[in-house]
């Protein structure tokens, strides 16, 4: 991983907690057995991957929590320069669920200035949900679960945004896809603002817990992680 320029490092309380999943996708390469043959039927939410820092803001059991990839940090006063810290906050994601109350991790994409190039030319930060875990019962929800769950956020507070959705509902078949190659292609394209997207994610319409990434080629090519 790109090494985190000082505004995004802050100051750490312990690991990534146990209690909840890290944000990181299988890539397709992978598992092409499982794509093209166990989940050849299946539907498929498909949305933009986008390349920022992945933030996971949780709670749990009446306590909230913030956290890097790999790091759970302080949220205090001495750590409030912390670009994590301040997304958390001035989003209204930590208000939105300890006024929803349910234990569940909810995660995104911080993008903008000064975070990974900013290549989509953002202006200031913007958190870009794209998962939401259900602590409780240690699953992901479903596409149409998380959407329901999001807006909720959104009714409490949150202003930040959503991953990009491509296609709500879709099976490889009806998209032309059959083989890696096909898979890779279509990786390929636009992102938001960029004329080169870091790739796509396909989650299971049915099943929270079947999903993978495809990473462009050409996002690799030009030197992206």
């Amino acid at each position: 991983e790109r090494p985190l320029p000082t505004q995004l490092q802050g100051q750490a309380k312990g690991n990534f907690p146990s209690f909840i999943r890290k944000t990181d996708q299988e890539r397709c390469q992978n598992l092409q057995k499982n794509i093209f043959v166990d989940w050849k039927d299946l539907e498929w939410e498909i949305s933009l991957k986008l390349d920022g820092s992945s933030l996971t803001g949780y709670y749990n059991n009446g306590e909230t929590g913030i956290c890097s990839r790999n790091l759970e940090l302080m949220d205090n006063d001495e750590n409030s320069g912390n670009s994590f810290i301040q997304t958390f906050n001035s989003s209204g994601l930590k208000d939105a669920i300890k006024s929803i109350g349910r234990n569940v991790a909810v995660q995104g994409e911080m993008m903008g200035e000064k975070i990974q190039g900013n290549r989509e030319n953002l202006t200031g930060t913007i958190l870009f949900i794209f998962d939401v875990f259900d602590i409780d019962n240690q699953q992901y929800m479903t596409p149409r679960d998380r959407l329901e769950f999001i807006n909720l956020l959104f009714k409490n507070g949150y202003t930040g945004d959503i991953a990009p959705i491509l296609n709500s509902k879709t099976t490889l078949h009806n998209i032309g896809i059959s083989n890696i190659t096909d898979l890779l292609s279509f990786a390929d394209g636009e992102s938001i603002n960029n004329p080169v997207r870091e790739g796509v994610v396909f989650k299971c319409v049915t099943n929270g817990d079947i999903s993978f990434k495809a990473i462009s080629n050409k996002f690799l090519l030009k030197g992206g992680d």
